[in-house]
C-alpha cells in the first residue's frame, strides 16, 4: 500500500490530490455506479472526489407519545389511554467506531423517571412495563425489568401544590446475563436506553371538565456515576429536579 500512495503522489497530473490515503468509512461511486470495497482503491487515484463530514457525536433523547386512539369503558365511566416513554443516548457514530470501548461510557443503565400526569387523569400500577430500550412499542418481554426488585414506582399526589400527580419511577437495569443483555449499546440502533408503556385513566367527569386531550411531559435524571447523559438542564441536588425543569412541568 505504502508503494501505491508514492507512486500516486508522484504523479504530475490533477488527480493526485483524490485518493484514499487510508483505512476509511467511505463509499465511493464511479460514474454513477457504487463501489463499496474501497480498501481496494486505496494509492488508486480518482477522477472525482466528494465527502461529506458528519460530527461523531453522542446525544441524549427523550420522547413521549400518547396515543390518540382511546379504549372507552362506559361500565367504569372512563377513557383509557396507551402512554409510552422512551430515553436513550443517541450515537451518530459508523458501525466501525462502535466498539465497547467507546459505547460503554453512555449506556444508560440507571435513573429517575418523572412523569407529571394530567389534571384529573391516574394510572394503573399493575399496567406499567418498564425495560432496556428495543425497537417498536412494545417493552420486550425478555428484557423486562422486575417492579421491586429492578425499579419502584412511587406518586406524589400533589406534586409541589400542583394539585396533579407526578409519577416517579427509579430503575437499575439489571446486570447481563448469558442470554439476556439488559445493559449494552445497540449498534444496530446506535443507542443505549429504557423504554416504559402504561395505561392512562381518563375519568369521564374529567373529561367534561378539561376535555379529552391529555397532554403532559416526561423528565429524566440520570442516576449513575459511572456514565454519561448531557441533559439539558443543571440540578443542585443530586436526583432532585432542577428550578428550570419544575416551573417547564407546571
Amino acid at each position: 500500500m505504502q508503494a501505491k500512495i508514492k507512486k500516486t503522489m508522484e504523479k504530475e497530473d490533477d488527480y493526485k490530490i483524490s485518493f484514499i490515503g487510508g483505512a476509511a468509512t467511505a463509499e465511493g461511486r464511479q460514474l454513477d455506479v457504487k463501489i463499496r470495497d474501497t480498501e481496494k482503491r486505496i494509492g488508486e487515484y480518482w477522477a472525482q472526489v466528494g465527502y461529506t463530514l458528519t460530527p461523531l457525536e453522542i446525544s441524549p433523547r427523550l420522547y413521549k407519545n400518547v396515543e390518540k386512539a382511546y379504549e372507552d369503558d362506559p361500565q367504569n365511566s372512563v377513557q383509557k389511554l396507551n402512554v409510552r416513554l422512551e430515553g436513550f443516548n443517541y450515537g451518530d457514530l459508523p458501525e466501525s467506531l462502535q466498539e465497547n470501548k467507546y459505547t460503554d461510557p453512555y449506556q444508560v443503565n440507571k435513573g429517575i423517571i418523572y412523569d407529571l400526569l394530567p389534571a384529573g387523569t391516574y394510572v394503573d400500577e399493575n399496567s406499567i412495563q418498564l425495560g432496556t430500550w428495543t425497537t417498536g412499542h412494545a417493552v420486550t418481554s425478555d428484557l423486562r425489568f422486575e417492579k421491586d426488585k429492578d425499579y419502584t414506582v412511587e406518586f406524589d399526589r400533589d406534586w409541589e401544590g400542583s394539585g396533579r400527580t407526578m409519577m416517579i419511577v427509579r430503575f437499575t437495569a439489571p446486570e447481563n446475563t448469558g442470554t439476556k443483555l439488559y445493559r449494552q449499546w445497540i449498534k444496530a440502533y446506535n443507542r443505549s436506553g429504557w423504554k416504559m408503556n402504561y395505561t392512562l385513566y381518563n375519568p369521564y367527569t374529567n373529561i367534561a371538565d378539561r376535555g379529552r386531550t391529555a397532554v403532559n411531559t416526561v423528565g429524566y435524571v440520570h442516576q449513575d456515576e459511572n456514565t454519561i447523559w448531557d441533559g439539558n438542564y443543571v440540578s443542585d441536588e443530586e436526583g432532585k429536579v432542577s428550578e428550570a425543569y419544575r416551573h417547564f412541568l407546571l
